[in-house]
């Protein structure tokens, strides 16, 4: 399995397809969640979801990969946050929040204030 073909834009129509019902786990997640604008996903179910999209291979949660800090680490390096065990391990997202918006490097908003003379 490579899971660096994994990118974030899988991740977000994973969550998608949850969000439409049309991909739900066979059990709740216990004790890791993937968070998206404050919502919380299940993290290993995502995690699965976004290597099908990606590659087209179903796996097998149970024998295939695990949860837990795996996964954890998984989304924190494409940038994304995840509550595990009611802690919270922080990726980039602000970053990908940006990109979310249409942003790029020319486009970014400028932050500063001109001067009043």
């Amino acid at each position: 399995m490579n899971w660096h073909q994994v990118t974030e834009k899988h991740v977000l129509e994973a969550c998608q397809l949850y969000d439409k019902g049309m991909d739900l786990p066979k059990r709740p997640s216990r004790n890791t969640f993937l968070i998206i604008e404050g919502k919380k996903y299940p993290a290993k179910h995502i995690r699965g979801l976004a290597y099908r999209l990606a590659t087209g291979q179903i796996l097998n949660p149970n024998t295939d990969y695990s949860g837990g800090m795996e996964t954890v680490r998984f989304f924190n390096r494409i940038g994304f946050d995840v509550e595990y065990k009611k802690r919270l391990h922080s990726g980039t997202q602000q970053a990908s929040r940006l990109q979310l918006q249409g942003y790029t490097s020319e486009k970014r908003p400028k932050l500063h204030r001109e001067s009043k003379a």
